[in-house]
């Protein structure tokens, strides 16, 4: 190896200080966009978990015969929807994920129950595209700035439309739960039919208005 020079040392210095001052502010961005998604999930969270709860108790006293969101049937068909992020280098962020869908999978096979998948992210894309399973749709780039309302609206009537004129039998959500700022666990929901809650409680009536 060539010995260096004094002026090829300071110009490798300077260069390692740019670099730095660099890494530093990409930091400093990325603290603040993590801020910001903190401060939507925690804002949104009660809502939705209330949301959700409802739904539950409505299932409960609804005759299913009513509506046909309601209508358990036997499962020999579910669509699995599986949220990923579109980039890596997040660790076990979007393995733990596919891992937990693939496991899923799997197990509705063995049970003789055909599976199709909705991928909403290109992590989870790019995985499954490359394999032999069947998307119905597929989602990529959605979350580089805000997810796109139209993406959540379409696959919603996807789903809604699937389900009632009975071409699947089920609709399963995999998604990531915030733990802490550096701790995710995959989540598993029973989207469709409605979930009910068995037993007594307060089943009144609900308004709900989000805050402008």
């Amino acid at each position: 190896m060539p010995k260096l020079s004094p002026r090829d040392i300071r110009r490798k210095i300077q260069g390692i200080k740019n670099t730095r001052r660099i890494t530093n502010a990409m930091k400093v961005v990325s603290a603040a966009k993590l801020r910001r998604a903190q401060e939507l999930i925690y804002a949104s969270r009660p809502y939705s978990e209330r949301l959700y709860e409802v739904l539950k108790s409505l299932a409960s006293h609804v005759d299913p015969q009513t509506h046909p969101l309601f209508e358990v049937r036997e499962e020999k068909v579910c669509d699995l929807v599986l949220i990923t992020a579109d980039r890596g280098l997040a660790g076990a962020f979007n393995s733990n994920l596919i891992k937990r869908a693939e496991d899923i999978i799997k197990d509705k096979q063995e049970k003789g129950v055909r599976v199709n998948l909705i991928l909403i992210g290109r992590k989870g894309v790019q995985y499954f595209g490359k394999r032999n399973y069947n998307t119905l749709k597929a989602y990529d780039e959605v979350f580089r700035k805000e997810i796109n309302f139209h993406v959540v609206k379409e696959v919603g009537e996807v789903l809604r439309k699937r389900y009632t004129e009975r071409e699947t039998d089920a609709v399963y959500l995999i998604n990531n739960e915030m733990v802490t700022r550096v701790s995710y666990r995959p989540v598993v929901r029973n989207f469709l039919p409605f979930e009910r809650i068995e037993g007594e409680g307060d089943y009144g009536v609900y308004e709900f208005e989000v805050d402008r």
